[in-house]
């Protein structure tokens, strides 16, 4: 869903092209997702937090794509990683611009697709489609609710349900729901992020699970 917050998208679009990010994703169907967006959201709400701005993840809609916009990066450093536990494959990670580090990246499709839209793919059939829903279910497959935002094309969206209003409140709190939800792995990412002001409450303090789940955003694409 789009977020309909104008001087945010603004301060947001303004943020990635330090970066020369639209530049970057010119005539591909890539997505920004995650981190980068989650930070820029919190800072234009709570200026005084400390932002802890370093990774743009890219989201791309196959090789072809990825590669465009590999070719792109100054100093490129492109590799294959397949990283299970994240359902992904890096493409290509570069540091550029004062140590802010780009990684380009194409979700495991045979993760994400259910088999008879993998058929369909094999077979040439809607293949746009069903890659457009691979990177939907990538998004809102988020281990933490505040990372499911997205940026397309100047816009930005709500891929995960209280993804906004978490960063706007500056609240951590774990998508339970998440097929890419680790425990090791998204308590070390928590630390991480209340070490920069994010406020969490662990199990222990807890009153209540988090409620939340994803919703759709077919227009990203």
């Amino acid at each position: 869903m789009k977020i309909d917050n104008e001087k945010l998208t603004r301060f947001v679009r303004a943020k990635l092209n330090e970066h020369g990010v639209d530049d970057l994703l010119k005539g591909t169907d890539a997505v920004v997702y995650g981190g980068y967006l989650r930070d820029a959201v919190r800072e234009f709400h709570n200026p005084d937090l400390t932002a802890g701005y370093k990774d743009i993840d890219i989201l791309a809609i196959g090789r072809i794509g990825a590669d465009t916009i590999s070719s792109r990066l100054s100093k490129k450093v492109v590799f294959n990683e397949s990283t299970l536990y994240q359902a992904k494959n890096i493409i290509a990670r570069t540091e550029r611009h004062e140590g802010t580090i780009f990684q380009v990246i194409i979700p495991q499709m045979t993760y994400l697709l259910e088999k008879e839209q993998m058929d369909a793919l094999q077979r040439g059939q809607d293949v746009n489609k069903w890659l457009s829903l691979g990177i939907k279910k990538f998004i809102q497959n988020v281990d933490i609710f505040c990372c499911g935002l997205a940026y397309s094309n100047g816009t930005l969206y709500e891929a995960v349900a209280t993804a906004y209003e978490d960063c706007k409140n500056n609240t951590l709190r774990i998508n339970e729901g998440a097929d890419m939800l680790f425990e090791d792995r998204t308590n070390g990412r928590i630390i991480k992020l209340e070490a920069r002001g994010w406020h969490y409450d662990w199990p222990e303090k807890e009153e209540e699970k988090p409620e939340g789940g994803t919703i759709d955003f077919a227009d990203i694409l």
